[in-house]
């Protein structure tokens, strides 16, 4: 195979210059393809390796995606206002900061955490005691504490009776403040992305070494198909028994009319029909070219 070579920026250029070596260079290789099997079978073996390496890339893709969009997700999430980010990493600072083992829950308390616009913080805390429609008060006094703020909103952890929880996030939604649930059940905790990212790095180096090996593969069966097309149109072209050789032209844009023209002239006599110099179109087989010879292009570069 070609062991293409991916290494920091210079990866296209080494890939570049295995498969060079590797098409100037061509051989058979009869241990995959034994050339004791019939053309269908050797046709089979080449579209079963591509489809099957295909498949194993698919697959590793698949995997590094998932956890990349978790990844996504997570960093989305936390990059956003008190509002709407996951509020566990402020949470869980502010209790240890305080020397807590975390929020009030009990039998008959809870905890409610509430975003309140800055502009609105004066509001809040002269009237949040007073929250839900009920003739005694449900909230602790003084109970609500500054747990984080960022440019435009402020956490707040009021305390009150449980069974009177709905009534106060009613009143807040009313008053436009806005109660965030807590659950560290749910919250992504920093060793968690930290796994995570190990796991993308991991992913991520299986995917490239599945795809060196699979551009490998493919690469070098693709050339051992274009030798087949080689064979059965020469032996279409000039008939049976086989009498002919096949050789390899690096050329360029530049230089391709010309080095068509001295093979034109070269081997004229091998066929009678008028040859033309145009550029080989894609799709149209060798034998539809007016050249007294068979054609086909192949890449030899990865940039043309």
């Amino acid at each position: 195979g070609i062991n293409a070579e991916y290494m920091g920026t210079q990866h296209g250029q080494a890939v570049t210059e295995r498969t060079r070596e590797y098409l100037c260079n061509f051989n058979w290789n009869e241990a995959q393809y034994p050339i004791t099997k019939s053309l269908k079978q050797l046709l089979q073996s080449i579209q079963e390796q591509v489809v099957k390496g295909e498949e194993n890339v698919r697959t590793k893709l698949i995997d590094y995606n998932e956890i990349k969009g978790k990844l996504q997700g997570i960093k989305k999430k936390s990059g956003g206002q008190l509002s709407v980010k996951p509020i566990g990493p402020s949470v869980r600072a502010w209790y240890e900061k305080h020397g807590e083992d975390g929020p009030v829950e009990s039998e008959y308390l809870t905890t409610v955490f509430v975003a309140v616009p800055i502009a609105s913080e004066k509001q809040f805390l002269e009237s949040y005691a007073s929250f839900g429609k009920c003739a005694q008060p449900i909230v602790v006094p003084d109970s609500a504490k500054l747990v984080d703020r960022d440019s435009d909103f402020l956490l707040y952890n009021p305390v009150l009776f449980r069974k009177f929880k709905k009534d106060f996030e009613t009143d807040c939604r009313e008053r436009k403040f806005i109660t965030r649930d807590y659950n560290p059940q749910e919250e992504v905790t920093d060793a968690e992305v930290e796994e995570l990212n190990n796991q993308l790095d991991n992913k991520k180096n299986l995917l490239v070494r599945w795809l060196k090996n699979t551009f490998s593969e493919c690469y070098c069966a693709w050339l051992h198909l274009k030798a087949i097309r080689v064979f059965v149109e020469s032996c279409l072209k000039y008939g049976l028994p086989p009498n002919f050789v096949a050789m390899c032209f690096h050329v360029d844009s530049k230089t391709e009319k010309r080095v068509r023209s001295e093979l034109g002239a070269q081997y004229a006599s091998l066929s009678p029909k008028k040859f033309s110099d145009e550029e080989e179109a894609d799709g149209i087989s060798a034998l539809e070219q007016q050249y007294p010879y068979v054609s086909l292009k192949t890449k030899a570069t990865l940039d043309e």
